[in-house]
C-alpha cells in the first residue's frame, strides 16, 4: 500500500512542476486520438506517448495520467487534478467523449482547436518579430549617438565658436537632457512594468488594459476578430460535443482572454436561460457583428448552428491572416522610415555645422 502510494507521489509532484504550451498540447492530443482509434487501451496508449516524446514536461504529465487511471480514475477525472495543464473547457468535452464513446473523435477536434490557436499565435509572432527587433536596434543606436555621440560633437562645435543650426542644437539639448535624466528616466520605466506586472490580475486595472486595447487603430480590430473566432470555433466544439448551449458559453466565458467579451458572453448565457435565442442575444451586444448574428440565425432555424459556428471562425481567421499579411506588408516600409528618420536626422544634425564651415572655407 506504501509503494502504490509512493508511486502515486511521484509522477503528480513532477507534474506540478510543468506545463504544456499549445504547441505540445496539440501533439498530445492527436497522438492520443489516433492510438485509442486505434483500440489501444488508455492506460498504454499514455504509456507509449511518455516513451516516444523528447518533451520531459509531456513524459512526465503522460505518466501521472496513467498513474490515476490504473488506480481506477476516469480520464476525466485524472485530467481535473491537474488544472494547471487541462481548462475546465477540455475536461468538460473529455467527459462527454468518454459518456458517448466518442473520445477519438472529441479529442482530434481539441487537437484541432490548438492547432487553430498555434497557427495564428505563429503567424503573428513571425509578422512582429522583424518590426520589433528592428525597432529596439534603432532605438538603442538612436540612445547611444544621444548619449556618447553628440556630447563629443558638442565639444567641437563649442571650441569653434560657430554659429549652430537650431536642429544641430535641438539634438545636443535633447541628448544633454537624456544624459542628466537618463537614471530618473529608466527607473521610473522599470518601476511602470514592475507595477504593471504585479496588479496586472486585479480585475479593475485588467478591465481598463482590456477595454483600451480593443479601442486601439488597428491592433484592437484584429483583437476583436482573434477574440470571435476563438468563441465560434471553440462553442462550434463545444456544441458537436453535445453540451448544452448555456453550460458551453459559461465554459467558454473565461476563456476568451478578454473582460469585456468575458462579460458579453456570461450575458449571452443569461439571456438564454430566459428563453431567447443565441442570435438574438448576441444581437444585443455591438461586441458580436451583426454578420456573425445572421449566420447564427441561419443555424439554429436550419439546425446547422455546428456548421454556421464554423464558417463565422474561418472567417473571422481569414481577416485575422489577411491583417497579419497587410500588417507584415506595411509595417516593413515603415520601419525603414523610421530608421531613416531616426539615425539620419541625427547624422545631418551632427554634420550639417561642420558642411557649413565648409562651405565658409
Amino acid at each position: 500500500m506504501k509503494k502504490s502510494h509512493f508511486a502515486f507521489f511521484i509522477p503528480h509532484f513532477f507534474s506540478r512542476q510543468h506545463t504544456l504550451n499549445a504547441a505540445t498540447l496539440r501533439l498530445f492530443f492527436q497522438q492520443l486520438a489516433t492510438l485509442i482509434h486505434a483500440n489501444l487501451p488508455l492506460r498504454d496508449a499514455l504509456h507509449l506517448i511518455s516513451l516516444n516524446t523528447d518533451q520531459r514536461s509531456l513524459t512526465h504529465i503522460s505518466l501521472a495520467l496513467k498513474t490515476h487511471i490504473t488506480a481506477g480514475n476516469s480520464f476525466t477525472a485524472s485530467l481535473r487534478q491537474f488544472p494547471h495543464v487541462f481548462d475546465r473547457m477540455t475536461c468538460q468535452l473529455i467527459e462527454a467523449g468518454e459518456k458517448t464513446g466518442t473520445l477519438d473523435i472529441l479529442l482530434r477536434r481539441i487537437a484541432m482547436h490548438h492547432e487553430a490557436r498555434t497557427r495564428q499565435k505563429k503567424r503573428l509572432i513571425q509578422a512582429l518579430f522583424y518590426p520589433t527587433i528592428t525597432l529596439i536596434i534603432a532605438t538603442s543606436i538612436t540612445l547611444i549617438m544621444l548619449i556618447f555621440i553628440t556630447p563629443r560633437f558638442a565639444e567641437l562645435f563649442l571650441a569653434m565658436h560657430a554659429e549652430l543650426p537650431a536642429f544641430t542644437r535641438f539634438i545636443i539639448a535633447a541628448g544633454a537632457s537624456l544624459r542628466q535624466y537618463f537614471l530618473i528616466a529608466s527607473l521610473s520605466i522599470l518601476l511602470l512594468i514592475a507595477l504593471l506586472l504585479r496588479f496586472r490580475h486585479t480585475k479593475r486595472l485588467r478591465a481598463l488594459l482590456d477595454n483600451f486595447y480593443l479601442h486601439c487603430p488597428i491592433y484592437g480590430s484584429m483583437l476583436r476578430h482573434i477574440i470571435l473566432a476563438r468563441f465560434t470555433r471553440t462553442l462550434a466544439t463545444v456544441f458537436a460535443a453535445g453540451i448544452p448551449l448555456t453550460e458551453a458559453l459559461a465554459l467558454l466565458a473565461p476563456t476568451c482572454g478578454n473582460l469585456r467579451y468575458t462579460a458579453a458572453i456570461y450575458t449571452l448565457q443569461h439571456h438564454l436561460n430566459i428563453g431567447r435565442q443565441l442570435h438574438q442575444a448576441m444581437q444585443q451586444n455591438p461586441l458580436f457583428p451583426a454578420f456573425m448574428c445572421h449566420m447564427v440565425q441561419a443555424g439554429e432555424a436550419s439546425g446547422t448552428l455546428e456548421t454556421m459556428l464554423i464558417t463565422c471562425a474561418e472567417n473571422e481567421e481569414l481577416t485575422v491572416d489577411h491583417f497579419i499579411s497587410l500588417m507584415s506588408q506595411l509595417l516593413e516600409p515603415l520601419i525603414m522610415l523610421i530608421l531613416g528618420v531616426l539615425i539620419g536626422g541625427l547624422v545631418i544634425a551632427m554634420y550639417l555645422p561642420i558642411f557649413r564651415l565648409g562651405n565658409v572655407v
